[in-house]
């Protein structure tokens, strides 16, 4: 196995649980020690929404090789992330599959998982719910 893969992080957080601060102040930091493999919108791509016929492990193994590797080579981690990796609250989850996918493609990379407490998460994401225009109340949002 490869040292440098051994390194990277691969952050499937959940949503409403820091995701977004992280990836804006934290993994796309080369002075906090990391720095993003891919972009927000390659990540989801790569991993959770490539068609199951078309994912190949090995392929994305060797695309992102090199790149683990300059990235290690500069004393960083690098690092995968995206909210949604593991699903939506509000579309459904699919984290199996992509969790199949890391563990095929990167067996030893390390895997990172935020939680919060639910009522606070629930409420996050029930105002995120209403700012986007959702109108039905709280009772019925949680139903």
């Amino acid at each position: 196995m490869n040292n440098e893969i051994n390194n990277l992080l691969i952050h499937v957080g959940y949503a409403k649980c820091a995701s977004s601060w992280l990836q804006q102040y934290f993994f796309d930091n080369e002075q906090q020690g990391f720095l993003n493999l891919l972009s927000y919108r390659e990540t989801f791509f790569q991993f959770a929404s490539t068609n199951s016929f078309d994912f190949e492990s090995d392929q994305v193994r060797q695309n992102l090789l090199s790149k683990i590797n300059q990235i290690s080579q500069k004393g960083l981690i690098p690092v995968l992330s995206h909210e949604d990796l593991v699903g939506s609250p509000l579309c459904g989850y699919w984290g199996k599959e992509v969790a199949d996918r890391f563990c095929s493609t990167f067996p030893e990379a390390k895997i990172f998982i935020i939680i919060r407490e639910q009522k606070s998460m629930l409420m996050s994401l029930y105002r995120q719910y209403i700012i986007v225009g959702g109108t039905a109340t709280i009772d019925n949002f949680l139903a």
